[in-house]
């Protein structure tokens, strides 16, 4: 389920949402003031499926990101996820400075094996509109395990620092251009790349990583 409620004054080791274990500890939660929350809250939680092409409907950003030394990267993702808490009021709940929450984020078994041994996490800053790199995922079976100090989402990647962007038209078979139509871009050996839609004129543009094979998928 994507909705779960747990106690803030109980710790739980293995909560599960959308495919998600969370290891919660207890009283590490504060309310928007900054005030300790202790009581009810409601989480809810997106697992996006990197290898659909389709998830870049619902995913934030454009997988333009930038790595922990302040350099543009463009992401290759293994896996995602949003997740938000709110009080049974729906204010918001944030974890309190210092806190951590443990986390295991499900590989699709496509992935599961030629997964790297660890890869960066990244958290999507909404005032930026990019994916700021945070920290490591290491792979424990067919899942990544690693640590979050704030709710957002998250997102464990291979970053390029090599990139270029792609422009291409779409068109029917009497050349006119063809709008609205998804393009999605996944690296051959991980997950999503990029993507981009079709304008009125059928032109679409976006990023891809240079030099990487790429299989390319339309959605209309």
């Amino acid at each position: 389920e994507r909705y779960v409620s747990f106690n803030t004054t109980v710790a739980y080791p293995d909560l599960i949402a959308d495919q998600i274990h969370y290891n919660i500890p207890e009283n590490a939660f504060i309310d928007e003031s900054g005030n300790e929350y202790n009581g009810l809250v409601k989480m809810w939680t997106r697992y996006y499926d990197v290898t659909n092409p389709m998830t870049t409907i619902f995913m934030p950003g454009n997988l333009k990101g930038v790595d922990k030394s302040g350099l543009p990267v463009l992401l290759s993702s293994y896996g995602m996820f949003s997740t938000e808490l709110t009080d049974l009021n729906g204010r918001e709940i944030k974890l309190k400075p210092g806190a951590e929450i443990g986390i295991l984020m499900p590989l699709n078994n496509s992935l599961a094996n030629s997964a790297p041994q660890s890869l960066p996490i990244w958290h999507y800053d909404e005032s930026k509109g990019k994916w700021i790199e945070e920290g490591v995922a290491t792979k424990v079976g067919t899942k990544y395990a690693f640590k979050v100090s704030h709710f957002s989402t998250w997102n464990v990647d291979n970053p390029y620092m090599d990139f270029l962007q792609f422009k291409m038209r779409i068109v029917d078979p009497q050349g006119n251009g063809i709008s609205e139509v998804f393009v999605n871009l996944k690296d051959k050996t991980g997950g999503l790349s990029g993507y981009g839609v079709s304008n009125s004129s059928g032109y679409v543009t976006g990023y891809m990583p240079k030099n990487v094979e790429i299989a390319i998928y339309f959605k209309t």
